[in-house]
Order: structure tokens, then C-alpha cells, then sequence
């Protein structure tokens, strides 16, 4: 079993690496590049110093740290989703939590949004998209509608 490690050669291991321990900037290291200077540290045979805690660390940092991301977006969108909104298709609700997570950027604050040509030319292409969704959403019902009209004709 991979957690089947004796506690005394774990400790041995981790005094060693107190001892040892890289001083300079430890604190503004990211934890994975923190770990792997001394994961990489060979002893005077060239073999790894630190076996077992390099087992016992890279199996920490493989594990998930939670669904925060997940839930934050599920909360965002229940957020956006009121009764009144419910019947918002994917997309729309889609294009909503996306200008909500823009306007982060600008701290929920839409004064600050610079106006300028590329956004002019954003919401000319998102204008015609929405014009040919429209267009395409009114095809399919006046299709819809011909087939009803053939049906009740034949019978």
C-alpha cells in the first residue's frame, strides 16, 4: 500500500529537511516549486535524499483541493437565474455569467470599460449572430407551423 511507510524513517527524513531546509524566499516560492528542490536533492551515492517524504508530498499535491471553482460558478448562476429569468436558454445564461466575470475585471464598475473601436467591432459581430439566431429560431417555428398546417390537411 502506498501509505504503508514507516513513521520512523518518515520522521528521520523530515528532521533532515528542517535541517537542511532552503532559507532565501522560501515564503514567495510556490508550494510545487518549493517541493521539488528538495525532491530532487541526491545524496552522496546519487541516489534521492528524501524518498519516502518525496512519496508522501507528491501524493498530497496530486490530490483535488475541492470544487470551489464548481461551486463558485453553480452559485453565479442560480445568482443570475431568477424566477423571472427562468426560461433563459444555456447560451443566454452562458453570455451573462461571461459579462459578469468581465466586469470583475473593471470592478463591477461599467463607466471604467474603455469604449473603443474593437469593442464597437465586438458588439457589431455579436449583433448579427443574434440577428441570425433570431432569423434561424423563426425558420424553425414557421416550419413548425407549415407541418402542423400539412398535418391537419392530410387528416
Amino acid at each position: 500500500m502506498l501509505w504503508d511507510v514507516p513513521n520512523n524513517i518518515l520522521l528521520d527524513e523530515g528532521k533532515l529537511l528542517q535541517l537542511e531546509r532552503d532559507e532565501e524566499g522560501s515564503q514567495n516560492k510556490r508550494v510545487d516549486v518549493y517541493w521539488l528542490q528538495f525532491m530532487e536533492t541526491e545524496d552522496s551515492n546519487s541516489s534521492p535524499k528524501y524518498p519516502t517524504l518525496t512519496t508522501i508530498v507528491k501524493a498530497a499535491l496530486s490530490l483535488s483541493h475541492g470544487n470551489a471553482d464548481a461551486e463558485r460558478s453553480f452559485f453565479s448562476s442560480c445568482r443570475a437565474l431568477t424566477p423571472i429569468r427562468s426560461t433563459l436558454s444555456e447560451r443566454t445564461l452562458d453570455f451573462l455569467m461571461t459579462v459578469g466575470r468581465s466586469l470583475l475585471t473593471y470592478d463591477n464598475k461599467p463607466h471604467l470599460i474603455p469604449i473603443n473601436k474593437e469593442l464597437f467591432d465586438m458588439g457589431h459581430v455579436a449583433y448579427k449572430r443574434y440577428n441570425a439566431h433570431l432569423e434561424e429560431r423563426l425558420r424553425q417555428e414557421e416550419e413548425k407551423e407549415n407541418k402542423k398546417r400539412t398535418r391537419k390537411r392530410e387528416v
